[in-house]
């Protein structure tokens, strides 16, 4: 069970976070959803709400369902949008007869922190992974600070100094 759980973060997460940045053209603002999923025939599985508030160029979003055999899908993102979408961090509960397996799950990409809860056999389980993951686009660098530091001194100059000293060992 172990290694399925495993592949199948691995695979979601490489998939996501590999995706070329969506640039900001209208900063998100307030959102109140009232969402349902129907099957194919039209007979109701879940009544959701999506709920979306701004602070800053920080969003969170939070999308519940809660479906009609009790069980319950609760995801909250907080993302930045500055200049580009950016996850900065995602929670997702799943539990119920609607999911093969409870799962509580946590990532933060500026830790690269993922953590994992579930159950197995009966057994609560948790699985943590240190995952090295993308920066945030625009996100301040060592490079922007040195830039500000030493006028003339481009971005992309200052972050080529820098690597070329880490690997000569300075």
């Amino acid at each position: 069970m172990r290694g399925r759980l495993a592949a199948s973060l691995a695979l979601i997460l490489s998939v996501g976070l590999r995706a070329e940045p969506i640039s900001v053209r209208h900063p998100e603002g307030i959102v109140h959803g009232f969402l349902t999923l129907r099957t194919l025939d039209g007979k109701l599985v879940a009544n959701g709400d999506l709920i979306q508030n701004a602070h800053g160029d920080r969003v969170t979003s939070r999308l519940v369902f809660r479906f009609i055999d009790g069980s319950l899908r609760d995801e909250t993102a907080i993302y930045s949008q500055r200049g580009a979408f950016h996850l900065l961090q995602d929670h997702l509960i799943q539990k119920g007869p609607s999911f093969p397996q409870e799962l509580d799950m946590t990532l933060d990409t500026a830790s690269g922190k993922v953590v994992v809860r579930y159950t197995d056999d009966g057994k609560q389980k948790v699985e943590g992974e240190q995952m090295k993951l993308p920066p945030e686009p625009g996100q301040r660098h060592d490079a922007d600070a040195a830039q500000e530091h030493q006028p003339g001194v481009t971005a992309r100059r200052a972050l080529d100094d820098r690597h070329d000293a880490r690997n000569r060992g300075s």
